[in-house]
């Protein structure tokens, strides 16, 4: 059905073509072959439409123009470690400062929750309960003292279970780098599930770009890009140089980041179909590397990327583009 609606819309789009230019033209070149108004001057006529004819010929063809493919992506940091809240609770207190350098096994934020203490105190009570009766009748009533035993050892895996939620209230890091804590600024007061992310602690790495580009644009932007120019969205003013460090061989429809979806203001259009929202057409990562790095960037935030190709002629850029339709119509 999509091949048949897609061959209608290409006859629809050669008519429309065809009344709009070509139907002119050939009125027109008509009028100056054959009309006896121009006997007299058929052959001015005749050079005059022909050197038209020539110069925008030359404009489309021959002039070339700055060409660049346009894409969007993700500030990217590859080195990187998740800081997620290992217990629920509320966000009391952060304890390293955002954006410092930590090490492994510091703590970076603490977690309260004020049901956790007083379970272990009633826990503990009862265990020392458990084990007063157990001495009782350790030598009277062995079938008791079993039971009373078996018991206290549930009590000791729940208690352990307990303190270990307790210990992780406390969340520290698992790698050296720095600590972004992306908000900073309201956190504190504010309840995490178990598992729900915190904030990042980066390694050394300096933070990159990860950017899609389209199936249709990945052969010119890996053969023909002279220089790569960013933008992002935090400073749209200022434009940074990058390079290309890696990309990935084959095609993908997963994205990086849902950031890069039209519905959160990309320009990747989505299938939200499935579980997972996957690109309606096939895409290729790119990672880059700015030249300089001196403004503090936030992980996620998005990138416009203009891949720059020099310069060429309007009409060979439109031919390209129909040899492009033509190949993924038919999968050659």
């Amino acid at each position: 059905m999509a091949t048949q609606l897609f061959f209608v819309g290409i006859i629809l789009a050669v008519l429309s073509l065809a009344s709009t230019f070509l139907l002119p033209v050939f009125k027109g070149a008509k009028y100056v072959i054959t009309s006896p108004k121009l006997h007299d001057h058929r052959v001015r006529a005749v050079s005059v439409s022909g050197a038209f004819v020539v110069a925008i010929l030359a404009l489309i063809f021959v002039l070339p123009t700055p060409y660049g493919t346009v894409a969007q992506g993700v500030v990217w940091i590859p080195q990187r470690t998740e800081v997620v809240a290992a217990s629920s609770g509320v966000v009391s207190n952060v304890l390293a400062s955002p954006d410092a350098i930590v090490k492994a096994g510091d703590e970076l934020v603490e977690v309260n929750d004020p049901t956790l203490a007083p379970r272990i105190a009633v826990l503990e009570t009862q265990r020392q309960e458990f084990l007063l009766r157990y001495e009782a009748v350790r030598y009277t009533d062995r079938v008791q003292a079993g039971v009373l035993l078996e018991q206290t050892r549930n009590l000791d895996g729940t208690l352990a279970s307990l303190k270990r939620r307790q210990q992780d209230l406390i969340v520290r890091a698992k790698l050296d780098g720095r600590f972004i804590l992306p908000n900073a600024t309201d956190i504190v007061g504010h309840f995490v599930s178990e598992g729900e992310l915190i904030g990042y602690v980066v390694g050394e790495e300096s933070p990159g770009v990860r950017v899609v580009v389209p199936q249709s644009d990945v052969d010119i932007v890996r053969n023909r890009t002279d220089h790569i120019e960013m933008r992002y969205a935090s400073n749209i003013e200022t434009s940074v140089r990058a390079q290309i460090v890696r990309s990935t061989p084959a095609a993908q429809f997963d994205l990086p980041s849902l950031a890069l979806a039209t519905q959160s203001g990309g320009s990747v259009v989505i299938d939200s179909s499935g579980q997972q929202p996957r690109a309606l057409e096939s895409i290729f990562v790119f990672d880059l590397v700015p030249e300089t790095n001196d403004q503090p960037l936030l992980l996620g935030s998005r990138v416009h990327v203009r891949f720059d190709h020099g310069r060429e002629a309007f009409g060979w850029r439109v031919l390209r583009s129909l040899r492009q339709i033509f190949l993924s119509t038919f999968n050659v």
